[in-house]
């Protein structure tokens, strides 16, 4: 005789819906889903405050230096160079406060403090400054070695600047501050080789050619009479 069934086992299964099925993995998982939210959120609040933060702080600088700039225009030396100083001290890192610590240099130069000067510009091209402040601080520590008397390390610095410029006329003048140092420091071969590029990278247009080429002349020694 057959066993009766109970009505369990006799039911039919129920078809699960995929919109159910959706359902229940949602349901299953909103936990991790809603802090995984909340995360994406947290980081998207952050970049964007810290981007915020930056352009304020770029502004504040902005407007700082403008100041700065106005005094060191106006001739008032000591208070440019505590403008300035206070420029790169608070807002290192922005365009503003590299670009301080540039100007700075410069008016320490025209203070006669090209040991500090010199310092400080080091120090700036250690830390790799942005690219459009490279040539100008290297064209400056070259001119405060040269007054130190540092020639051979004014003449590097020189052509550090020469080989960052990407003006053309810019970097002659680089160039020929390197001959005139590695003139200073005995090194003549280096000296004429800065001079004949420029002749060769300007041509004959440029007055800096000519300039060249009288250094060049004088930097040559005169041939032994036979």
């Amino acid at each position: 005789m057959d066993k009766k069934r109970t009505p369990a086992e006799t039911a039919k299964p129920v078809p699960v819906d995929a919109s159910d099925r959706a359902m229940r993995w949602f349901q299953q998982r909103r936990r991790p889903l809603t802090f995984g939210a909340v995360a994406v959120a947290v980081i998207a609040g952050g970049i964007w405050f810290a981007r915020t933060a930056q352009e304020r702080k770029e502004s504040f600088a902005a407007r700082a230096l403008a100041q700065a700039r106005t005094t060191a225009d106006a001739g008032n030396l000591q208070l440019a160079k505590s403008d300035l100083g206070r420029v790169v001290s608070q807002y290192g890192g922005t365009v503003a406060g590299e670009e301080a610590v540039v100007l700075l240099a410069r008016v320490r130069l025209l203070d006669g403090e090209a040991n500090v000067a010199a310092i400080e510009l080091r120090a700036f091209l250690s830390q790799g400054p942005r690219q459009q402040f490279l040539a100008p601080a290297a064209g400056l520590l070259g001119s405060a070695l040269e007054d130190l008397g540092e020639y051979q390390e004014a003449a590097d610095a020189f052509e550090l600047a020469a080989d960052e410029s990407n003006y053309g006329l810019v970097r002659a003048e680089y160039l020929l501050d390197l001959g005139r140092a590695a003139e200073l420091a005995g090194d003549t071969e280096r000296a004429s080789l800065a001079y004949e590029q420029v002749i060769d990278e300007l041509g004959e247009e440029s007055p800096l050619t000519a300039a060249a080429r009288v250094r060049l002349a004088e930097n040559r020694p005169s041939p032994t009479p036979q």
